[in-house]
């Protein structure tokens, strides 16, 4: 089973362990009250805006992004602490307290 952080319109919904995206959002959409994202789909009349990205792909960027901002003569300290706030939420995430 892999971890997948859920999120919809920007906002984190939870972690989840799954063993693919859809059994991850499917999860999410049980813990929202549905039976899964298909459930929310036909109850809200509308397409899904789920989002499940599994941890080592959000691991990934942020650890771009740090090495981006290292090479970067202009990057400050917004930067840093935005990154530095991600990192500490998918580590969280991840069980790493």
């Amino acid at each position: 089973m892999k971890k997948f952080i859920v999120t919809a319109n920007g906002y984190d919904l939870g972690t989840y362990s799954a063993d693919s995206k859809q059994a991850a959002r499917d999860a999410c959409a049980r813990d929202a009250g549905y039976d899964n994202e298909a459930d929310l789909v036909a109850r809200l009349e509308r397409t899904s805006n789920l989002i499940a990205t599994d941890l080592e792909t959000v691991m990934a960027r942020l650890l771009g992004d740090v090495l981006g901002m290292l090479e970067d003569p202009d990057a400050n300290e917004f930067d840093a602490d935005r990154i530095a706030r991600q990192i500490r939420d998918v580590l969280k995430a991840g069980g790493f307290q």
